[in-house]
């Protein structure tokens, strides 16, 4: 019998055999595909209660990314935008540094939680507003002249999810409207790989999709070497539809 440190070993070099390893890696997303282990709130419930701030948002390394951010919404040309939303606010910590840009912004999350204690760090910003969220499951409202998504649509383990949240996200801009859109990176075979385009796993992926979207403009984008960052802007002559907010 090999022992599991031997074994690890063993998948260890298998991995390294390119046409092995993109098969590995396929393995992986169809597992995560069927576990689809995001999809109820008390997956996140338990994250945020365990400890506060798990994505670590308050690292220099995560000051850094929305810096990055922020300068690339303020190179859209807009000084403050009427309506906005932020999809997946978490605790608020980006909220916060995004509330200052706009007049109205409403914050969704999946985590009651995590939306507590964003609510407690946000009590000086009257303009903007909470609710809970499943964009698995409930409309977003719209339309709004900024959408944010940081870090969210990467918890989406299927394709057809990731497809139709792409959708309804475009659905929820203004003509003209801008998306705001950053999420990590995955492995150069999730993002090279020729099964990398239909399994939509990592921000890079993600962010090619929503750059093929003909409704869409990339006006921008960037890259570190753990997350990718886009700015978009939808079409003037797109129609815009009202849609109900969550209740």
């Amino acid at each position: 019998m090999v022992p599991k440190r031997g074994m690890a070993l063993v998948r260890e070099k298998l991995k390294q055999v390119p046409g092995i390893r993109s098969t590995y890696y396929l393995s992986m997303v169809v597992a995560q595909m069927a576990a689809d282990r995001w999809r109820k709130p008390a997956s996140f419930d338990e994250i945020f209660r365990a400890t506060p701030d798990p994505w670590q948002s308050g690292s220099e390394a995560e000051r850094e990314r929305f810096a990055l951010t922020l300068s690339m919404l303020r190179a859209s040309g807009e000084d403050t935008f009427d309506t906005a939303v932020e999809l997946g606010c978490a605790e608020g910590i980006f909220t916060e540094m995004l509330a200052p840009l706009c007049t109205r912004l409403l914050a969704l999350d999946f985590s009651r939680v995590a939306l507590d204690r964003a609510q407690q760090r946000l009590t000086h910003f009257p303009g903007v507003t909470f609710q809970r969220w499943d964009m698995r499951r409930q409309p977003l409202p719209g339309p709004f002249d900024l959408v944010a998504a940081m870090g969210v649509v990467t918890s989406l383990n299927r394709p057809v999810d990731v497809r139709r949240v792409l959708e309804m996200i475009v659905r929820a801009m203004k003509p003209g409207g801008f998306l705001i859109f950053s999420d990590v990176r995955q492995s150069k075979v999730f993002e090279d790989a020729w099964w990398g385009r239909f399994m939509l796993r990592g921000g890079e992926q993600i962010r090619r999709l929503f750059t093929r979207h003909r409704e869409l403009e990339l006006l921008s984008s960037a890259d570190t070497p753990s997350h990718v960052f886009a700015l978009f802007r939808r079409s003037l002559h797109s129609a815009p539809r009202e849609t109900r907010h969550p209740r």
